[in-house]
C-alpha cells in the first residue's frame, strides 16, 4: 500500500470515527430528552414547524424556535458543553461547491467536550416552509476545512422522528451520492454535500471509494 493510500485510509476512518461519536453523544441526548418528554410529537417545537416561514415574525420563529428546542431538549442531557447562545460562536462554512454559508443570528451553537462544534436552526424545505429543526455538526470545531462532506454534517428532527438519522438518510443511495441540490456530490452548489453524512450511515458507517472526497 503507497503512502497517499494510507494517509487516505486514515482520513476516512477518522472522519467516520469522529461523525459516529458526535451522533452517539447526540443520539442518548434524544432518548433521554423522549424519557422525560415523551415522543417526539409531543414536544413544543411542534408548533414552530407548522409556523408560516413566509410570515413578518419568521425570523423571531426561527430564534425562539432554535432556543427552545436547544436549551429544552439537548443541553441539559450533554456534559461539559460551551453555550454559546444564538448568533454566536460563528464562522465560515461552505457548500460542497465552495459557496460560502451567511452569518445567521437566528441559529443557536453550543460546543461539545471534544471541540465539537453544533449548531442548531429551523429549517425550511424547498416549498419555503418551515418543516424541520436541522443540526450542523462541525466534527473537528473551527479547525476547517468546514466543509459539508469533509467536517461538516447535518441530522434533522421531524415532529415524527422517532430515531436519530442523519440528514436525508430515507433516500436511495443514488439520491445521496447524485441527482440533488443536497446530494454528496463535490459538483453541487446551494446546499451541496448535506446528505454526505446519510451516505456514510446508510454505508454502514463507512467511506466507500465513491465518496467525493477521499
Amino acid at each position: 500500500m503507497t503512502l497517499p493510500s494510507v494517509i487516505n485510509n486514515f482520513r476516512k476512518v477518522e472522519t467516520v470515527t469522529r461523525l459516529k461519536k458526535a451522533y452517539s453523544t447526540l443520539s442518548q441526548a434524544f432518548v433521554m430528552a423522549q424519557r422525560d418528554y415523551g415522543e417526539v410529537s409531543e414536544w413544543n417545537f411542534a408548533g414552530y414547524i407548522s409556523a408560516d416561514a413566509s410570515s413578518d415574525d419568521s425570523a423571531e420563529i426561527r430564534k425562539k424556535a432554535a432556543e427552545d428546542f436547544t436549551k429544552t431538549y439537548l443541553l441539559p442531557y450533554l456534559n461539559e458543553v460551551e453555550d454559546c447562545g444564538l448568533g454566536k460562536c460563528d464562522y465560515n462554512k461552505y457548500d460542497a461547491g465552495g459557496y460560502i454559508y451567511g452569518y445567521s443570528n437566528s441559529t443557536y451553537r453550543f460546543i461539545m467536550n471534544d471541540s465539537v462544534i453544533v449548531s442548531v436552526t429551523l429549517d425550511t424545505n424547498e416549498a419555503g416552509q418551515f418543516n424541520c429543526v436541522m443540526l450542523s455538526i462541525d466534527i473537528n470545531g473551527k479547525k476547517g476545512p468546514n466543509t459539508n462532506g469533509k467536517d461538516l454534517f447535518y441530522i434533522s428532527f421531524s415532529t415524527d422522528t422517532k430515531f436519530l438519522n442523519m440528514y436525508g438518510v430515507g433516500h436511495t443511495r443514488e439520491t445521496l451520492l447524485d441527482g440533488h441540490r443536497e446530494s454528496c456530490s463535490s459538483t453541487e452548489r446551494n446546499f451541496g454535500g448535506r446528505y454526505c453524512g446519510a451516505l456514510i450511515q446508510k454505508d454502514g458507517w463507512q467511506i466507500k471509494d465513491d465518496y467525493p472526497w477521499f
